[in-house]
């Protein structure tokens, strides 16, 4: 074969390799960026507070982990992240307080404890058992939340406040009772309420415990009116004082039609859809409620669809990190 050839085909041969690596390297580039653009990402709740040591739960987006354990541990962490101060919300747990694991069992999260829990100051053991409740109780498959210290459960925080071996959403959050007296004695019922926080508003939990046995409907509806009027703030500055209910309430297969008074109406004569949608989230937590129709002076004021899409906007409280 003369050289002439052999270089030809030299020559041939190099350019095929150069392009099979461009090649290559192209495909591998685009899988890289692919992958990038396509990390799934799920929505993870979590519990903060406020400077008055209200209790807020918010919805952050991250990366989907890949097991129960990292996700739970990811939550740990991030309520205990200073991220969101500048929100003016602060993380729940102190940095000092670490844990051994956080392990799923069936239904059941067991958080174990290092005895740096005895870190935790007696006024903050209610706040910080809620917390923990109200966040890992809501992640999927988990119904009830057990805390332990180096493998031991607990059935009293180290300061006393005592506590179930395994909680549920029972427990609430922002509770302003006694919980360990009330708790199987009274009904909670969780009142939402808004409060704004740097000029931002987020939905607030509240529960109340009562013996709902011993009220009438219209009892119970004044119950929870009464609540969401003293912890809910409008607009700028401006407080509803009172929600008044002019006729006797009416429960029929699942619907409870209300009817308020003119004095929830805004300047302009509309009704705040926040406000109406907090009313509709809080009255469905009655027994047997599973719609809500607000009236004022004989006219349906409630769109449900309105209602639905605002409620899932308030419930979400998202947050950017």
């Amino acid at each position: 074969m003369s050289d002439q050839r052999i270089k030809r085909y030299s020559t041939i041969l190099l350019c095929f390799l150069f392009l099979a690596v461009a090649i290559r390297g192209k495909s591998m580039q685009d899988v890289s960026v692919s992958g990038e653009e396509t990390i799934p990402k799920q929505n993870m709740q979590l519990v903060l507070k406020d400077q008055q040591n209200t209790l807020i739960p918010v919805n952050v987006m991250v990366d989907e982990p890949l097991s129960f354990e990292e996700k739970a541990h990811d939550v740990y962490q991030w309520m205990q992240s200073s991220t969101f101060e500048s929100l003016g919300l602060y993380p729940l747990i102190g940095k000092d307080i670490q844990v051994n694991g956080i392990y799923l069992d069936q239904q059941n999260v067991i958080l174990d404890f290092t005895s740096s829990l005895e870190h935790l100051d007696a006024k903050d053991e209610l706040r910080f058992v809620e917390g923990l409740v109200w966040t890992f109780g809501h992640m999927e498959g988990v119904e009830t939340v057990t805390i332990q210290k180096d493998g031991e459960t607990l059935l009293h925080m180290p300061h006393g406040l005592p506590i179930g071996e395994a909680m549920d959403q029972r427990l609430g959050l922002n509770n302003f009772d006694t919980v360990s007296f009330y708790l199987h004695k009274t009904t909670p019922l969780t009142i939402y309420a808004s409060k704004n926080i740097l000029g931002e508003d987020y939905y607030v939990p509240i529960t109340r415990r009562i013996d709902l046995d011993t009220l009438t409907l219209d009892e119970q509806v004044r119950f929870v009116l009464k609540e969401i009027s003293v912890s809910t703030t409008l607009g700028k500055d401006r407080s509803l004082s009172s929600l008044q209910l002019e006729k006797g309430s009416q429960l029929q297969e699942g619907v409870l039609t209300i009817h308020l008074g003119k004095e929830v109406l805004l300047d302009e004569g509309s009704i705040d859809r926040k406000l109406l949608s907090l009313i509709s989230l809080s009255l469905k937590e009655l027994d047997g409620v599973d719609e809500v129709r607000v009236m004022i002076d004989d006219q349906d004021v409630t769109s449900q669809k309105e209602i639905i899409e605002q409620v899932s906007e308030v419930i979400s409280n998202p947050v950017k990190i």
